[in-house]
């Protein structure tokens, strides 16, 4: 009785060491991405962020029972700290919050489908809205002039507009 409880102990430490080091790698680092569309102030932008949704917290209040939008980090471009988001808006916090930032150049590391932690760089525009889509979700791939306009997700995701593209 003791060595299969000394064994269950075992197996649970190591599935837990396990689960640690998957957790612990380095998050895959895409190129900036920037905003696409305006807004109304004339000192700020906004950035909306569709991170991967949160596991384990289905929501029978959302459309088909879907999950909210995991919570993120936001930092400012050289990776100083400015806050996790909380990534609920929304009457039954099924949207992405809308975050109101200075324009200037962020990080967000938030989850992606399909690749755990991402970072992003993403560049705020004055009265512009940057979105970022790592949900699986993406945008329109007709408003894009081009591939070159894209950044996209090693699977070939659309997850934004390429903060440099030409057709700004």
């Amino acid at each position: 009785m003791k060595f299969q409880m000394k064994a269950g102990w075992a197996a649970a430490a190591a599935l837990f060491v396990v689960a640690t080091m998957v957790e612990a790698k380095a998050p895959l680092t895409l190129p900036p991405v920037g905003p696409d569309r305006a807004v109304s102030d004339a000192r700020t932008g906004l950035l909306v962020v569709f991170s991967s949704p949160e596991t384990g917290l289905l929501s029978t209040h959302l459309p088909d029972n879907s999950r909210p939008h995991s919570d993120y980090a936001l930092q400012l471009g050289d990776g100083t700290p400015l806050r996790t988001v909380d990534n609920r808006s929304g009457a039954l916090g099924g949207d992405p919050e809308a975050v109101i930032l200075p324009a200037g150049s962020y990080r967000i590391v938030a989850r992606a489908n399909g690749y755990g932690r991402v970072v992003v760089p993403v560049i705020v525009g004055v009265g512009e809205t940057t979105t970022v889509h790592l949900e699986g979700g993406a945008p329109n791939p007709a408003s894009f002039a081009s591939r070159a306009d894209q950044v996209r997700l090693p699977d070939g995701r659309v997850v934004g507009w390429r903060a440099d593209h030409p057709s700004k």
